[in-house]
């Protein structure tokens, strides 16, 4: 046993032997209490874990709940004192009371929780004796629990543990008809996330039929257990699996007829049935990042097999991808919607709806000897998605009141060239593919050569600037309805192969600024028009006069 000596003074008076009795007394309970304080005191034999070093620590494993005091004793061996020793913890030296000779005492009122190791130090043999210390609650509530099921063949929940410095052990099971299912499932952890999975062929069984699941946690620690009961809407929480066997029943020019299963579990345990999400894109408008959802408000929310009829398919002859996908009707958060199941289709070719687009003035003319000329006709091209089918062209007719000529643009070009006289012309185009014209055409009236000589424009001049800004002006003619202004991307000739683009300017107006993309270089013409007669286009030709940070061009 320690050594230790202690002088305990109590003063009594001179009494009566009834007070003598009471002292008799008093000196004994303090007699018993000394000897308990002896008895509590470690031993001094200076071993750790069993090793002779000379030095110990008391208690070696110390579980403290949160709210009682901690009490450590580090003791020496006989040939060291007290003064040898400190106790230390995250490598800081507390501050600690010398209880006799050998021993040292530390006191914490009420620790903070915690998982530590204090560690007792002789300074004589740098030999050292640790205990590892704990101070906890009983477990706290699980404030996050969550169950998700795979398409009814799996139900995994979760929770999040709260923080704890010892270790808790959580058990898990279910209510049915109000008895436990046993066995308990034990969960398996990630990180601080734990999670207990079940399935129809596990014990207990995965019960895909029940509208709602009571669970049942229990969690433990050195401290206690706290227990806590769930309810989870189950069929708010089944991600299923996506419709499969899509596939098209029937094509059409503007609709196709869509058949698909979903999935046997959910429409043999999904009592409320599923909602439907139809989105579909076009593939040369979209660009694979825009989706248009469909009405699927009519589609039946419990039937193994649908057909839908995807109607209002703005383009024919035109391929589409269609994607579908599924969520309970119970279900209120977006990631419980399935994975899309798609499909790509291209529906059938028409006759094209819409003509090109025509505007006064756009031609322009040669005078090749007395009596023809060669004339150029520009229309604007309708948009590649507007072709409806196979084999687009344009087609062009031309009559003179005699004779009419139908001609067709070679390789897809917005005009046609053709030798005539210098009468006048009428000139009608459509639109044309596999399956026929449209149904529709549009017109132009060229004057006769005489009636074109006083409304021709003269000159045109043009400033093109590096940010993509053109200065254009031109001879005023006068007495005239409107002017004409053609613009296409520059292709080193007087002509638009390409796309044509056209405005109606006022006739008070001979200037106008234009701002382009200034990636690409523009060539322009313009033309006078006064009622159905028109000058016909005379062209910005460029001559290579560079000002600074502007081109000028003209004629």
């Amino acid at each position: 046993m320690l050594q230790s000596k202690i002088n305990v003074h109590i003063y009594i008076p001179s009494m009566p032997a009834f007070h003598a009795r009471i002292r008799k007394i008093l000196k004994f309970q303090l007699w018993i209490w000394c000897i308990l304080w002896f008895i509590s005191l470690p031993s001094t034999s200076g071993k750790c874990g069993g090793v002779d070093i000379s030095i110990s620590i008391y208690p070696k494993e110390h579980n403290i709940l949160y709210g009682e005091p901690l009490e450590l004793f580090c003791v020496v061996g006989s040939n060291y004192s007290a003064s040898d020793i400190f106790i230390m913890k995250d490598g800081k030296k507390l501050e600690s009371e010398i209880v006799n000779s050998t021993t040292r005492r530390l006191y914490i009122a009420k620790p903070e929780k915690q998982f530590a190791t204090y560690s007792c130090h002789n300074l004589k043999n740098n030999k050292r004796c640790i205990s590892r210390t704990v101070v906890d609650n009983p477990p706290s509530d699980i404030t996050v629990f969550n169950c998700f099921s795979k398409n009814l063949e799996s139900l995994n929940c979760s929770w999040t543990s709260p923080e704890a410095y010892s270790v808790v052990n959580y058990k898990l099971t279910f209510y049915l008809h109000n008895n436990l299912v046993n066995p308990p499932c034990v969960p398996f952890s990630f990180e601080t996330t734990r999670y207990c999975v079940w399935y129809p062929t596990t014990s207990p069984r995965y019960r895909q039929q029940e509208e709602e699941l009571h669970f049942y946690l229990s969690s433990c620690n050195l401290f206690g257990c706290n227990n806590q009961n769930f309810i989870i809407d189950h069929f708010s929480i089944i991600k299923p699996d996506p419709p499969y066997e899509l596939r098209v029943v029937s094509y059409g020019a503007h609709n196709v007829v869509l058949k698909w299963r979903i999935p046997y579990n959910i429409v043999d345990f999904l009592k409320c049935g599923v909602n439907y999400k139809i989105q579909y894109q076009i593939s040369k408008v979209d660009n694979g990042t825009h989706f248009r959802t469909v009405d699927t408000s009519q589609i039946p929310s419990k039937t193994e097999v649908i057909e839908f009829n995807l109607i209002d398919l703005p383009y024919a002859h035109m391929q589409y991808e269609v994607r579908i996908c599924i969520k309970s009707k119970r279900a209120a958060s977006e990631e419980f919607w399935s994975d899309y199941t798609f499909l790509v289709f291209t529906t059938l070719a028409e006759r094209p709806i819409r003509p090109p687009k025509m505007i006064a003035g756009a031609f322009d003319q040669n005078i090749v000897s007395n009596n023809e000329r060669v004339i150029n006709v520009y229309w604007q091209d309708i948009e590649e998605i507007e072709e409806a089918g196979p084999e687009f062209t344009y087609k062009v007719q031309v009559s003179d009141g005699d004779t009419t000529n139908t001609i067709y643009p070679a390789n897809g070009k917005s005009y046609v060239t053709f030798k005539t006289s210098l009468d006048a012309l009428d000139v009608y185009v459509w639109t044309a593919n596999i399956n026929g014209s449209s149904e529709n055409s549009s017109y132009i009236y060229i004057p006769p050569e005489k009636d074109t000589r006083n409304l021709k424009i003269n000159s045109l001049r043009k400033v093109a600037y590096e940010n993509g800004t053109y200065e254009l002006w031109w001879d005023d003619v006068k007495d005239v309805d409107n002017y004409t202004l053609f613009w296409c991307k520059h292709n080193g000739d007087q002509t638009c192969s390409g796309r044509i683009e056209f405005a109606v300017l006022d006739s008070r107006q001979a200037r106008h600024v234009i701002d382009l993309p200034k990636d690409d270089v523009y060539q322009f013409a313009v033309s006078a028009n006064r009622g159905v007669n028109s000058g016909g286009m005379t062209w910005a030709k460029i001559y290579g006069s560079q000002v600074g940070d502007r081109i000028v061009d003209g004629v």
